[in-house]
C-alpha cells in the first residue's frame, strides 16, 4: 500500500528532474547557438575595423631556423653586469653627450662582441620568432641595446644606417608576433631606432641615398591595430585553453562550452574599441582608454581604469608620434640637400600639414643661425611626464645639422 502511495511522488520527482535536465540542455544549446552568432558578428566587425584575425599559437623553432640562430647570437653576447649597465644607459643617450670614459667603455663592449654583431645584418632578422622571444627576452633586449650603441658610435659613418635597418627589422618582425611580450619588445626596438635617427640628424645631414635607406627603415605599420590584434589573439588563446578543459569536472566543462564563444566575442569587441581609441590624437588616448576601462571592467581585472592597457597603448601611440616626427625631419633634411638650405617654413614640405599626434598641436619649426634647423612638438614634456611613457622630452626636440654647402644666417 505504501509503495502505491509513493508511486505518484516518484513519478513527480522523475518528471521534475527530467524537465530540469531538458531546461538545462535547452539553455546550453541556446547559449551555444547565440554564442556562435555573437562570435561570428564580433569576428566580422573585428576584421572589418582592425584586420585579419590569424590563428593564435607560438610554434617551436628548430635549431636551424633564423629566429633560433639570432637568439643564439643574443644569448652568446658577452656582457658583464657593469657593461650591461653602460650599454643600457648609452643606448638612449645622444652621442654628443657621451663622456670620454663612456666612449671608451662602449668601444670595448662593441669590440668584444664584434663577430656576433656582424652576423646581425638586416637580412638575418627572421620574419617570425615563434617561442624564441619568451625564452630569450632579456638577451634580445641586450642585443637591441647593443645594436643601438653601435649605431651611435658610427653616427658619422654610413655603417650607422645598417644598424638602424637592423633595429627597424627587429621592431617590425617582433610586433608581428601574436603575444604582448614580443609587441612591447618591438616597440622598444623602434623607440631606440628613432632615437638613433635623431642623433644622426643632429650630427650630420645624411647623403641622399642614406636618406632613402633611413625612410625605408622606418616602420609604417598601424601600431594601434597591431596592439588590438595581439590583444585579441591573447583572448583567443585563453578561450582555447578553456575549450581544452578535458580534466575538469563535467559540470565545469558544460558551462565553459556554453559561454566560451560569448567570452571571446566580448574580447574581440573590446579590442576593436581599443583600436578605435588608439586612432585618436594621442592627447585623447589615455582618457578614452580610461572610459573603456569603466565600460569593459571584466577585461581590466578591476572595476576601475586600466593602467596596464593605458601604458601599453600609450607607448604604441608615443612611438607612432615619434615615427611621424622622424619622417618630417628626414623630409626637411632632404629639402636642405636639394636647396642647400632649410626652408623658411614647413609650408615647403607637403607632408607637414598635420599636427603632432602626440599633442594635437602644430609642430614648431625654425632655422638656426648655423644653417641648421630645429623641429619640436609643443606640449610633449607634459605628455611624457603625465603618462610615464619611458622617454625624455628631448626625444621630441630634433636639432637638424646644416647641409654640407649651407650658408650661415646673420
Amino acid at each position: 500500500m505504501s509503495q502505491q502511495a509513493n508511486r505518484p511522488r516518484r513519478r513527480w520527482i522523475l518528471w521534475t528532474v527530467g524537465i530540469a535536465i531538458a531546461v538545462l540542455l535547452a539553455g546550453h544549446f541556446a547559449l551555444r547557438l547565440y554564442g556562435r552568432h555573437r562570435l561570428a558578428d564580433a569576428r566580422a566587425r573585428f576584421e572589418d575595423r582592425v584586420g585579419p584575425l590569424g590563428a593564435p599559437g607560438i610554434p617551436d623553432r628548430p635549431d636551424g631556423d633564423p629566429a633560433a640562430i639570432v637568439a643564439r647570437v643574443a644569448g652568446a653576447l658577452e656582457l658583464e653586469d657593469a657593461q650591461r649597465s653602460v650599454v643600457g644607459a648609452l643606448a638612449r643617450k645622444a652621442r654628443r653627450d657621451w663622456t670620454p670614459v663612456e666612449t671608451d667603455a662602449a668601444q670595448e663592449v662593441i669590440e668584444g662582441n664584434r663577430e656576433r654583431l656582424v652576423a646581425l645584418d638586416r637580412s638575418a632578422i627572421p620574419a617570425t620568432w615563434g617561442n624564441v622571444v619568451e625564452a630569450k627576452l632579456l638577451a634580445l633586449m641586450d642585443m637591441t641595446r647593443l645594436v643601438a650603441v653601435q649605431a651611435r658610435l658610427d653616427a658619422r659613418d654610413e655603417r650607422a644606417i645598417g644598424s638602424i635597418e637592423v633595429l627597424g627589422r627587429l621592431g617590425e618582425s617582433l610586433r608581428d608576433e601574436p603575444d604582448m611580450h614580443s609587441f612591447m619588445l618591438g616597440l622598444f626596438a623602434e623607440q631606440l631606432q628613432l632615437s638613433v635617427v635623431r642623433d644622426i640628424a643632429a650630427t650630420r645631414c645624411p647623403k641622399p641615398e642614406e636618406l632613402g635607406r633611413l625612410r625605408t627603415a622606418l616602420g609604417d605599420d598601424d601600431l594601434g591595430k597591431a596592439f588590438a590584434v595581439d590583444l585579441a589573439l591573447g583572448y583567443s588563446s585563453y578561450v582555447d585553453e578553456v575549450r581544452d578543459m578535458k580534466t575538469a569536472p563535467l559540470w565545469e566543462r558544460y558551462w565553459a562550452a556554453s559561454v566560451v564563444d560569448l567570452v571571446l566575442a566580448d574580447g574581440l569587441d573590446f579590442a576593436v574599441d581599443l583600436a578605435d581609441a588608439l586612432s585618436s590624437p594621442y592627447s585623447e588616448v589615455p582618457a578614452r582608454i580610461e572610459t573603456l576601462g569603466r565600460r569593459w571592467s571584466p577585461w581590466s581585472g578591476s572595476a576601475g581604469p586600466m593602467p596596464y592597457f593605458v601604458n601599453f597603448a600609450g607607448r604604441a601611440a608615443m612611438v607612432a608620434a615619434l615615427r611621424q616626427q622622424a619622417r618630417l625631419a628626414l623630409d626637411l633634411q632632404s629639402y636642405a640637400l636639394t636647396h642647400n638650405a632649410y626652408p623658411r617654413s614647413m609650408e615647403a614640405i607637403p607632408e607637414a600639414g598635420g599636427p603632432s599626434p602626440l599633442t594635437g598641436l602644430a609642430y614648431e619649426y625654425a632655422r638656426t643661425p648655423d644653417g641648421g634647423a630645429r623641429l619640436s612638438a609643443p606640449g610633449a614634456s607634459e605628455a611624457v611626464e603625465r603618462d610615464h611613457l619611458g622617454v625624455d622630452e628631448d626625444d621630441f626636440i630634433w636639432g637638424l645639422a646644416p647641409p654640407p654647402s649651407s650658408f650661415t644666417m646673420n
